[in-house]
């Protein structure tokens, strides 16, 4: 934990007991103000005052507890509500080795309609996350194990809820990344060879390579002349080895604007 996260878990407590206590305060005072208009059989109003003078910060305190404690149930039952991300292990091993590594990483989510990207720093006593695109500020997760950070991402990045590890640095190697902007033509492919078979993360990464291929030979204006879409017929054949195969995603690609 930083220094400054130090100083901020305490202050936040605080706050959070002190709010207790506040509407603990409200609590009393409005029982009691009943009380008074409507004692018990038997009781007068002036008994009710005396208790209340008497008994007041024994029971707001205990009011406080109280209402500390469903306040914590319900932030653990929002907690563990969240869906986790899934891995296989022949991922989940690749991030703890690059994790006790101890170099800055990334890894790919994929979460519903898009790929959600993160950069990984572990350090000595934990790691640092941020997702990239500027969808969020860095955070820090107090341990250095995989799996308490696919947990993690979740609680602290909504979007990543329920997603899919499709890949961390080195699980394609020597595979230049696509930029973000070039995502979305990714997932397309992606989702066109996903019914076919293999694993999330296998796929993603044949996804990437069929991308790299189609960015690599496409000529200018490419579309609607055979010789030209011929170009990009025998990149995506010379990888898929399939004509088939290599029609119908010949069909995705002419359909995306990043090529």
């Amino acid at each position: 934990m930083t220094l400054s996260d130090g100083r901020a878990q305490p202050a936040m407590l605080r706050k959070s007991n002190d709010e207790m206590a506040e509407l603990a305060q409200e609590g009393v005072d409005i029982l009691e103000q009943q009380l008074t208009i409507h004692p018990p059989d038997g009781v007068t109003a002036s008994d009710v005052e005396g208790v209340f003078q008497r008994q007041r910060p024994v029971l707001v305190a205990t009011l406080a507890g109280m209402l500390g404690a469903v306040a914590a149930r319900q932030a653990a039952r929002a907690s563990s509500s969240v869906e986790t991300i899934t891995s296989s292990e022949h991922m989940l091993a690749e991030l703890e080795r690059l994790i006790d590594d101890g170099g800055k990483h990334r890894l790919v989510v994929l979460s519903g309609p898009e790929f959600q990207r993160f950069s990984i720093t572990p350090d000595v006593d934990g790691i640092y996350v941020a997702p990239e695109g500027g969808l969020g500020k860095e955070k820090k997760l107090d341990k250095t194990d995989a799996r308490a950070l696919l947990d993690f991402l979740p609680n602290v990045y909504p979007a990543a809820a329920g997603g899919v590890l499709v890949a961390v640095l080195d699980s394609f190697a020597g595979l230049e990344e696509p930029e973000l902007s070039e995502m979305p033509a990714v997932r397309a492919l992606y989702d066109s060879i996903l019914p076919h078979g293999g694993p999330p993360e296998a796929t993603f990464e044949l996804a990437v390579r069929l991308h790299r291929a189609v960015m690599k030979v496409r000529p200018d204006g490419w579309r609607g002349i055979r010789a030209r879409e011929q170009v990009i017929k025998r990149a995506l054949y010379e990888i898929f080895r399939d004509e088939e195969a290599t029609e119908r995603l010949f069909k995705v690609v002419k359909n995306q604007t990043a090529y």
